[in-house]
């Protein structure tokens, strides 16, 4: 799954860009695989190898959407913050179109970006007001 995810990441293009390639990648991966996906998630819980590995892999993540962000974002705790519950989100809603379907995997990637710049534009404003 990494490697798949790393190849994205590392392409060319704008920071969206790659995170839409790295997203796809990942859900494709999760589509092939459900059932290993779900044992992974829920092993994450219970054994601690497993979950430092999905912490390596969140770890990942979140270091390349903080350093694809525009120069004008701030690096704050609150965007840190913002990122890492989209982080959960996105892990909630592949369970859940594991579970459920209704929509294909481009749309998924699709909100699942949108969802991440909602909660970056929020941190931003939370920002703002301290």
């Amino acid at each position: 799954m990494h490697a798949r995810m790393a190849a994205a990441a590392d392409s060319a293009g704008a920071p969206l860009e790659r995170l839409m390639l790295t997203l796809d990648a990942h859900l494709a991966f999760i589509e092939q695989y459900p059932e290993g996906y779900r044992e992974l998630l829920s092993g994450a819980m219970s054994h601690p190898e497993v979950r430092a590995i999905m912490d390596g892999e969140r770890n990942a993540l979140l270091e390349m959407v903080l350093s694809g962000l525009p120069p004008e974002a701030p690096n704050s705790p609150t965007v840190t913050l913002a990122v890492k519950g989209w982080q959960s989100f996105v892990e909630g809603a592949e369970l859940a179109w594991l579970a459920d379907g209704g929509i294909d995997r481009a749309h998924l990637t699709e909100l699942c970006s949108r969802m991440l710049y909602g909660a970056i534009i929020a941190a931003i404003e939370v920002d703002k007001k301290t």
